[in-house]
């Protein structure tokens, strides 16, 4: 298998408040665990922290160009991937992007399988430090959320009902 190896020094967030540099690897980590805690490891490729060299970082698993439909999405977030994509899956990636705060979806970093399934990469601004970005977070999250309507499975539902306030530094 090929991986995707991001360095904690090669990465700075440009002083985007609530994100310190280098700390994104670690948020490509945690945002995977909560794909996998969610269930929704179909949209988020696995990520590991491993040292190359001196350099310790992620690597998320590369998606093979072959397994993609699309690579880059429509920049206005609509056209191919909202018809592309199942209800299910529209429902899943809000609300990933909603319970990681991700604030940096774009259509630079989501891309569509073959077999519809989207696949959602370049997780290193998720879980600000700043209460504000979760305003910026809900910029993918509503649109990809009124596409899908009220439609949130059960499973999620029960999941959100039960998860505490808790915010802890990465």
């Amino acid at each position: 298998k090929q991986g995707v190896f991001k360095p904690r020094d090669g990465e700075s967030t440009g002083n985007v408040v609530g994100i310190p540099d280098f700390t994104s690897y670690k948020r490509e980590m945690a945002s995977y665990q909560v794909a996998k805690a969610m269930n929704l490891t179909h949209l988020v490729p696995p990520v590991t922290i491993r040292t190359v060299g001196n350099d310790i970082g992620s690597v998320m698993e590369f998606v093979k160009d072959e397994d993609i439909e699309t690579k880059r999405l429509d920049t206005d977030m609509g056209g191919t991937f909202v018809t592309s994509i199942s209800w299910d899956n529209r429902a899943d990636a809000a609300l990933f992007d909603i319970v990681t705060g991700q604030i940096d979806r774009h259509a630079f970093n989501a891309f569509i399988r073959k077999d519809g399934r989207p696949v959602l990469i370049d997780n290193g601004f998720s879980f600000s430090n700043d209460r504000d970005d979760f305003d910026r977070s809900m910029r993918w999250s509503q649109f990809i959320g009124n596409m899908a309507g009220s439609y949130i499975k059960e499973e999620h539902r029960q999941l959100l009902t039960g998860m505490k306030a808790k915010r802890t530094e990465i």
